[in-house]
């Protein structure tokens, strides 16, 4: 009978995998000795949550109750930004909120935590999707002299575009996920993401002058991305390496960092609005006023980019 190489005998398989059980837990007790650690964390995201939702609704109604505001276009997809910041925050708060008030955790079923998901995940998209826009916009209307009509469209129909594209992703991961068992809805938010970055760095390499009146969209998206890739990377991170648990640990100790700044982003673009729009800071002021804002209504100014657009499809209907 032929004797088996001693680099196949089982002996060496069992030392792998003793190695492997000691690794995992020797990862466990590490994870239990900053169990506090993570706790506090935890508790100062939470707070950061109620004050990023707060910072949301507050940009909303600063676009919704300034008319100057409200009809640009480039405000409008900020305030949608918000709006998809709020879903992505809350929704699976709500959820398990009301999964608690009416006891139905014992009829859960996969098609819940599908749901779950691909709502939670939709809204991460549709930020996205939102700094992608952006982009598209500030390419569009700061370069009006030669923009063709079909572009005209589509920068009137961004909006649209956007929910377009979230809700096939909805339905198409919920679809996946009853039929595969698995979330695949990092994979279309991976591809946007990636997209979003080529096209804003493109549309960096265009900028001819530093006219924050002119490209406040475009500072906005970069703020938008910039904000989401360390986390992003984070993900991949975790499933490259899911398997090291040495790597995992060092990932979970510092998986704070990219969390508080990605769902602070919120508070980095009304801070960035602030700074670079000058009749957004006007609305803040007016808003923050005891007099109702009286004698600021004058300040306001025209950005132009709407009546840019305006002016070129005049000219493609008389054509």
């Amino acid at each position: 009978m032929a004797k088996v190489p001693a680099a196949f005998n089982f002996p060496v398989l069992e030392q792998s995998f003793d190695y492997k059980y000691n690794e995992r837990e020797l990862f466990i007790k590490r994870m239990n000795s900053i169990s506090t650690f993570q706790e506090i964390t935890d508790i100062i995201k939470f707070f950061l949550d109620i004050f990023v939702v707060s910072i949301d609704i507050y940009l909303i109604i600063i676009v919704c109750r300034n008319p100057k505001l409200k009809m640009i276009k480039a405000n409008k997809l900020i305030m949608h930004f918000s709006l998809f910041n709020i879903l992505y925050t809350i929704s699976k708060p709500i959820l398990t909120i009301f999964m608690e008030i009416f006891d139905l955790w014992q009829h859960i079923t996969l098609s819940f935590w599908c749901i779950q998901d691909e709502i939670e995940n939709s809204g991460l998209l549709g930020m996205f999707l939102t700094g992608l826009a952006l982009s598209v916009n500030w390419l569009i209307t700061v370069n009006c002299k030669n923009v063709k009509q079909i572009f005209l469209k589509l920068n009137n129909n961004l909006i649209i575009v956007i929910y377009v594209l979230i809700s096939a992703n909805l339905i198409g991961g919920f679809i996946l996920c009853q039929i595969t068992y698995r979330n695949w809805s990092l994979l279309p938010q991976l591809i946007f993401l990636l997209l979003t970055i080529i096209f804003v760095i493109i549309c960096d390499c265009k900028i001819k002058a530093d006219d924050n009146k002119k490209n406040y969209p475009l500072r906005i998206a970069n703020v938008v991305i910039m904000s989401w890739i360390p986390i992003i990377l984070y993900l991949v991170l975790h499933a490259i390496f899911q398997n090291n648990y040495t790597v995992l640990f060092i990932l979970y100790v510092t998986l704070f960092i990219p969390e508080f700044i990605a769902y602070g982003s919120p508070i980095t673009v009304i801070f960035t609005l602030y700074y670079i729009n000058k009749n957004f800071k006007i609305a803040v002021r007016k808003s923050c006023c005891t007099n109702n804002g009286y004698g600021l209504e004058n300040h306001f100014e025209d950005e132009g980019d709407e009546s840019c657009t305006d002016d070129l499809e005049n000219k493609a209907q008389l054509l």
